[in-house]
């Protein structure tokens, strides 16, 4: 299955955005889908709901870091790579989205009755975050494969 299709399906199924954008890739990878989805739980909602740093984003950084991050202390090598690719992906997806973090992109405060209610009512479930989640993918994909 395509690896984008793959990770919407898991946002529309109700797995937050990081695990969506993470798990596809990390399985890929080789990662069993069930730890994919257990590491990437608390970084939903721009991290723990706090809506910082964008869940998609995290779950993009974490897919970097399995694919080319450092597990030897002096390598590197491999975490200039990681770091190279993880600002890659920021400027993508900054050019696309004009940030990386949740709020700005919802436009509206989770943690307050009136901003869950602008996040219902502008289903911005479905039409902003399932956009972050393809694209960050798409982005990944990008980079992963080179």
């Amino acid at each position: 299955m395509n690896t984008i299709v793959s990770a919407v399906e898991l946002f529309s199924k109700g797995f937050n955005c990081a695990q969506a954008a993470f798990t596809p890739i990390a399985e890929e990878l080789g990662m069993d889908r069930s730890i994919a989805l257990k590491i990437t739980t608390p970084f939903g909602g721009g991290i723990l709901g706090e809506q910082g740093l964008c869940g998609a984003v995290s779950g993009a950084y974490l897919a970097i870091g399995l694919k080319f991050g450092r597990y030897m202390p002096h390598d590197e090598p491999s975490r200039e790579i990681t770091y190279e690719f993880c600002k890659k992906f920021n400027a993508e997806f900054t050019a696309i989205f004009g940030t990386l973090n949740c709020r700005e992109l919802l436009g509206c405060d989770l943690k307050t009755e009136i901003g869950k209610q602008e996040f219902n009512e502008k289903n911005l479930r479905e039409t902003k975050c399932t956009h972050c989640v393809a694209k960050s993918v798409e982005i990944l994909q990008k980079i992963i494969e080179g």
